[in-house]
């Protein structure tokens, strides 16, 4: 007797089931814990909560008679199931969806438990995608260390000199903060009066600060302590990941010369030095976010790799919600891909003959591509959705400081008489003297332009190279970095003298194309000149040394030593050290402040450093207040001729003169009344 064959798709389908109906019942608690917290915490307002509980009472109620999740639950659960890919990318775009709607709606109900729960799942949406194309494992990480265990080392210890340089008295030098790095920290910490949906959305930005990075330094602000230390420790330890960073993208580029060089004039940079000691501006994370996007995205081409396509849109998705710099790479991206499908590379002359290189393959990546794209839209979606609703408030630093929304433009071409691209044309050429000729203004005044003059020499070289080897994709694609960083800088932003410190966003390009002049020269010299590989090592690491001798006396002799930073006006020193020295005192029951143009109220370092104190404000002539207590009076020097009435008004306390630069800043007279 033959008995009949079992039906080996029951156990599989029994198991489908029974997956269901779990996620079903976990959807179910989730969806009426969710909608009883939320009738919890906001009893004037039950509106979302009572819709989600009776939706969720609702679905109980549809339920089978055995308990089990409804038939088109089940039969969706079960499509979905042979379909992983669609059923794992429409949850990633649901979190993010989901996120998006959570952040519109805590605009108008602000809930911490909703913030988070936002932020988590727009998180989760990106893990989603991640998971999907990229694995670890133990056997692939001790492949990985076997082949590059050398070169991680070197990368180590140039990180390692690169975090000393960062670190180093991180909290002293420079020895003040200036008004945007005191903005930043109040921002991070929300106390910084601004709009509330500012505040609410966990997506939103300010001043082109995306809210997960403010929330980034708040957290290194709650671990070290609201003072230096802790507002610039984000900025500086982005300073040291640009270091592997640059290396493994130039290495992609070219080889490990090139990318040891480049690295090590990143490190040395005494502009990549001193804006990873200062949080005044957002560019930092960009010098490490961008050469690893542009590595994921140039090798998930090259290689036809869609994990790494989906890598570098993630991170490129990521960095929209940290700084405006993501905002020139995703269109660079676009750009880029067009020229590289339209531009065939050169043939080129080896042991006599013309070899051919084929064409990055751009066809052969059609599939990819849309993953790239879509996992840049899962993690930037969230806060598209925030700009679409508030395009005002997102633009309104380019309506301050943007060419044409300000109306800068216009004015120029008719004070002057002369026409829009000549303006333009002199905006490009004020940016690239920026680079090598011009000193630092803003937010450094430093006696020294971006580059060094041996680095320089160098990147004018590679910046020729570059420009002949354009039909070269991964050239062109260095060349696109940089260019596009110089042409939006020139065209679209102002005042001139912030030229400087935006050109920060590109500095890495910079110092990758420094690598290829380098590399032409001492490929010159090995094959014209005959001088051997060793001597030529040797003369490398004297130039090595030149540079870091001339970056390092730039920022730590010249600038560290100096009263540059700041600028000319000692208010916002005054500021900042008046932030100080409250923070180091016992608390007062009053401070007032014998006050004239520097007033207590427009200085976001003084309200930062001290922890917010409250500060009366006196003006002229000098009012005894009607108090008792432990009192502070602080004493600006043009209000100095007032001390006699305030000693005579609470006698017997201690005054003490703060100086710096040469100059009184203050006096502090501590008196019990």
């Amino acid at each position: 007797m033959i008995e009949a064959p079992q039906d080996q798709t029951e156990p599989l389908k029994d198991n489908i089931t029974l997956r269901g109906n779990f996620f079903w019942l976990v959807f179910l608690v989730a969806l009426s814990a969710t909608g009883i917290y939320l009738l919890v915490q906001n009893v004037t307002n039950p509106l979302m909560g009572a819709g989600l509980l009776g939706m969720a009472l609702f679905l109980f109620w549809s339920m089978e008679e055995d308990g089990s999740a409804p038939g088109w639950w089940l039969r969706i659960f079960t499509w979905l199931s042979a379909r992983p890919v669609i059923f794992l990318v429409l949850s990633a775009a649901a979190c993010s969806a989901t996120a998006a709607w959570l952040g519109l709606r805590l605009e108008n109900q602000l809930i911490p438990l909703g913030k988070n729960l936002a932020v988590l799942l727009w998180l989760l949406g990106g893990l989603i995608v991640f998971l999907m194309h990229c694995r670890l494992s133990w056997d692939g990480l001790r492949q990985w260390w076997q082949q590059y265990y050398r070169e991680v080392i070197v990368v180590g210890m140039m990180a390692l000199i690169a975090a000393v340089l960062r670190f180093y008295q991180l909290d002293t030098i420079p020895s003040m903060i200036n008004g945007d790095e005191g903005w930043t920290g109040m921002v991070a910490l929300g106390r910084f009066p601004l709009a509330p949906f500012i505040y609410a959305n966990p997506f939103s930005f300010a001043e082109g600060f995306g809210r997960p990075y403010l929330d980034v330094f708040a957290g290194a602000i709650n671990l070290w302590g609201q003072n230096k230390f802790g507002l610039r420790f984000v900025p500086a330890l982005g300073g040291v990941l640009a270091i592997p960073a640059i290396y493994v993208f130039t290495r992609r580029l070219f080889n490990k010369r090139h990318a040891t060089v480049a690295a090590l004039l990143l490190v040395f940079s005494h502009t990549h030095i001193h804006f990873s000691r200062t949080s005044a501006i957002g560019y930092q994370q960009s010098n490490w976010l961008a050469p690893l996007e542009l590595y994921c995205f140039l090798k998930g081409l090259e290689e036809h790799n869609r994990r790494w396509m989906v890598m570098g849109g993630l991170l490129l998705g990521i960095h929209f919600n940290v700084y405006f710099s993501a905002q020139v790479l995703i269109p660079l991206t676009v750009v880029f891909l067009v020229m590289a499908a339209l531009i065939h590379p050169p043939r080129t002359p080896e042991n006599g003959q013309a070899v051919f290189h084929p064409p990055l393959p751009i066809r052969e990546n059609l599939r990819n591509l849309p993953w790239f794209l879509g996992s840049i839209l899962v993690m930037a979606f969230p806060a598209l959705i925030w700009i679409i609703n508030h395009t005002a408030d997102f633009s309104a630093r380019w309506s301050k400081e943007g060419t044409v929304q300000s109306g800068w433009l216009t004015d120029q071409a008719m004070s002057r008489g002369v026409s829009i691209p000549v303006i333009l044309f002199e905006r490009f050429v004020h940016v690239f003297q920026s680079i090598f000729i011009l000193p630092f203004q803003d937010f450094y005044w430093a006696p020294a332009p971006v580059l060094d003059l041996v680095t320089a020499v160098l990147f004018i070289l590679g910046v020729f190279l570059a420009l002949r080897r354009t039909r070269d994709p991964k050239i062109l694609l260095l060349n696109g970095w940089f260019w596009s960083g110089v042409v939006a800088i020139s065209i679209f932003a102002i005042p001139p003298g912030a030229d400087s410190y935006r050109l920060f966003m590109v500095l890495p390009a910079m110092c990758v194309m420094a690598a290829l002049g380098w590399a032409h020269i001492t490929s010159l010299a090995e094959r014209l000149a005959h001088i051997p590989r060793r001597t030529v090592i040797v003369w490398s690491v004297v130039l090595v040394m030149l540079v870091a001798a001339l970056n390092l006396k730039v920022y730590f002799v010249d600038f560290a030593r100096s009263c540059a930073y700041g600028g000319q006006d000692f208010a916002t020193r005054r500021a900042s050290l008046l932030g100080d020295y409250l923070r180091s005192q016992p608390t007062f029951d009053h401070v007032f402040l014998l006050n004239d143009g520097f007033a207590a109220g427009i200085f976001p370092s003084l309200d930062y450093l001290s922890g917010s104190v409250p500060i009366t404000n006196l003006n002229v002539p000098f009012t005894p207040p009607d108090v008792r207590g432990s009192l502070l009076f602080v004493i600006v020097p043009s209000r100095d001729y007032e001390r006699s009435a305030v000693t005579q008004f609470a006698p017997d306390g201690r005054m003490t003169r703060i100086t710096e630069c040469g100059a009184l800043m203050f006096m502090a007279y501590q008196v019990y009344r």
